[in-house]
C-alpha cells in the first residue's frame, strides 16, 4: 500500500471531494482509508478519531475557516502533515498559509498533477513513502518531460530519480508501446525476471508503457528481447523504439521512438517492434507528402507549394533524411508521369523547380475532375470504382480516361505502382514477412506479388528485404 495510507479531505464541495479521490487514484495512491468532511467541526472530530497520514485542507469553508482546524492540528501535533488547498493564487495569502504551519500549498483546480507534485515536494521534507513511490513518480515526471509538458529543466531530475541513470552501459534502448487492452502493470518487471537485461519500464495509462533498457553494443538483442515481453500481451499491440548511443540524449531518443510508433499506426502494422534505425525514412516522410506536394500542383497554388514544402524539409532535416528522399522524389515522379528530377542540387530546390517547371509546360486538369481528390483517396485508402464516381460525379470509364491522359497511367496502374512503392517501404524498414507485407498492401497471393514485385524492381522481395537486413530466413 502506498503512501499516505490515510488521508482526510475537508472542503464543502462534494464534486471537489470525489474529484480529490479521483486524482489520488490517477497517480495510483489508493489509501486504506479516505474520510471526507464539508466543515471545520466535522474534521476536526474525524482528524481526533483517526489521526490521519495526510489532510487535504481547503482554507475556505462554509461558516469558518480552515486555519482554525490547522491551528487545531497543529497544538496536537506539529509533525501533521497538512497540504493547504484555495483558489486564491496571491502570494501573501500563499505565505499566511505556509506561516501557519501548512506543509504544502496548492491552488484550485486541484489537478492529478498537481496534487502529485505536492506530495512528492512532502514526501522528499518529511521523509514520508518509500523509494518505490519516488521512482513512480519521476517515471512519469520524465514521459511528461520528454512529450513537451513539462518543462526540460526537469529531465535531468526525472532521469535521475527514475532510475535511468542507474542502467549501465553505453547504448540506450527506449520503446514505447501501445495495446488495444489494459497492460498489466508488471510486464516489463515479469518480463526481466532471470533476465540479463538491465531496464527501467513503466506505465503511462493503462494501454501504453514505456521501457529504457541498456546495454554494450550488439551484446543483446533488445528488438527481440521487447518483442518477446509484449507478445504476452492477448490484444493487437504496436511498438516503436530507437536503439542509440547514450550520447544522443533521451528526449532525440523519444522522438525517435515515436516516430517508429506514429509509423507503425499509420502502415497498420501490429505486433511487431519497429526499430527507428530501420526504417526507410526519406520513403516514408515524402509519401506522407505526396498528396499536398501534387494538389498544390493540381491547383497551380504556387504559395501552398512552397508552404509544404517548408514542411517537407523540416521533417526531412530533423531526421537528417534529405539524401534518402531523392529516390522517393523519383518514384513520385515517374508515378504521377512527370519527367526524372535534375541532378546536382539541394533537394528543396530539386523539388520546388521540378514542379515550377512542369507547371508552366503542362496545362492544369479539367475543372470538371477533381484530381487532387481522386489521388488522394487512392493514396490514403482503397476506394472501389463506385466510390470513384460517387465522388468526381463521373463515371469511371470516363474517370479513368482523363485520369491516364494527365498521368500517363490509367488508374489500376497508378493504384498497383502505389501498392508496389509501400511494400518496398516494408520490406526495407521492418522485419515483417513477404506475405505479411503482401497482405499488408493489398496483394491477394504471394505469386502475384512476387512477379510484379520482381517486375518493378528488378529482385525478388526476398532478395530486396535481404539487401536491408542480410536475414533472407525473416523475409520468406
Amino acid at each position: 500500500m502506498s503512501w499516505p495510507e490515510s488521508v482526510l479531505i475537508v472542503d464543502d464541495q462534494a464534486e471537489v471531494r470525489r474529484s480529490l479521490i479521483r486524482s489520488l487514484e490517477e497517480v495510483r495512491i489508493r489509501p486504506r482509508m479516505v474520510l471526507e468532511a464539508a466543515d471545520a467541526p466535522e474534521a476536526q472530530a474525524l482528524w481526533d478519531r483517526h489521526r490521519p497520514d495526510l489532510t487535504l485542507l481547503d482554507i475556505v469553508l462554509s461558516g469558518s475557516s480552515g486555519f482554525d482546524l490547522l491551528w487545531h492540528i497543529r497544538a496536537l501535533d506539529p509533525n501533521a502533515i497538512v497540504i493547504i488547498m484555495t483558489a486564491f493564487p496571491q502570494f501573501d495569502y500563499a505565505m499566511e498559509a505556509i506561516r501557519a504551519g501548512g506543509n504544502h500549498f496548492i491552488v484550485k483546480p486541484v489537478t492529478a498533477r498537481k496534487l502529485e507534485g505536492a506530495l512528492m515536494d512532502v514526501r522528499r521534507l518529511t521523509g514520508s513513502g518509500t523509494d518505490e513511490n519516488d521512482r513512480a513518480y519521476y517515471c512519469r515526471l520524465l514521459d511528461r518531460v520528454l512529450r513537451g509538458e513539462e518543462s526540460l529543466a526537469l529531465l535531468e531530475s526525472a532521469r535521475r530519480g527514475a532510475g535511468i541513470d542507474d542502467l549501465a552501459g553505453s547504448s540506450m534502448a527506449l520503446s514505447l508501446l501501445r495495446c488495444g487492452e489494459p497492460i498489466p502493470p508488471r510486464l516489463w518487471q515479469d518480463a526481466m525476471k532471470g533476465s540479463p537485461v538491465n531496464a527501467v519500464g513503466f506505465l503511462r495509462n493503462e494501454r501504453e508503457a514505456d521501457a529504457f533498457l541498456a546495454f554494450e553494443p550488439f551484446e543483446h538483442d533488445s528488438v527481440r528481447f521487447l518483442s518477446a515481453a509484449a507478445e504476452s500481451l492477448k490484444a493487437p499491440w504496436q511498438m516503436g523504439m530507437s536503439l542509440a548511443s547514450r550520447a544522443l540524449g533521451l528526449t532525440e531518443q523519444y522522438r525517435r521512438a515515436r516516430f517508429a510508433l506514429d509509423y507503425a499506426e499509420a502502415r497498420g502494422i501490429m505486433r511487431l517492434c519497429l526499430a527507428y534505425e530501420t526504417l526507410d525514412i526519406g520513403r516514408y516522410i515524402v509519401s506522407s507528402f505526396h498528396a499536398e506536394l501534387m494538389n498544390a500542383y493540381d491547383r497551380g497554388d504556387e504559395e501552398a507549394l512552397h508552404e509544404t514544402l517548408d514542411g517537407l524539409m523540416i521533417r526531412l532535416r530533423q531526421h537528417r533524411a534529405e539524401s534518402a528522399a531523392f529516390s522517393a522524389f523519383r518514384e513520385l515522379c515517374d508515378l504521377e508521369g512527370m519527367a526524372p528530377p535534375e541532378d546536382g542540387l539541394p533537394f528543396d530546390e530539386t523539388v520546388l523547380r521540378h514542379f515550377q517547371r512542369y507547371l508552366a509546360e503542362h496545362p492544369l486538369p479539367p475543372k470538371k475532375l477533381c484530381l487532387s481528390a481522386l489521388r488522394a483517396s487512392l493514396l490514403t485508402r482503397q476506394p472501389s470504382a463506385s466510390d470513384l464516381e460517387r465522388m468526381t460525379h463521373l463515371s469511371y470509364g470516363y474517370l479513368n480516361d482523363l485520369f491516364a491522359r494527365q498521368t500517363g497511367k490509367s488508374i489500376r496502374d497508378y493504384r498497383r505502382q502505389l501498392q508496389l512503392l509501400r511494400a518496398a517501404e516494408l520490406l526495407s524498414g521492418t522485419e515483417l514477412k513477404v506475405y505479411e507485407v503482401a497482405a499488408l498492401t493489398g496483394f491477394e497471393g504471394n505469386k502475384h506479388f512476387y512477379g510484379l514485385f520482381q517486375a518493378q524492381f528488378g529482385v525478388t522481395p526476398v532478395q530486396y528485404h535481404e539487401g536491408f537486413f542480410g536475414r533472407k530466413e525473416l523475409a520468406e
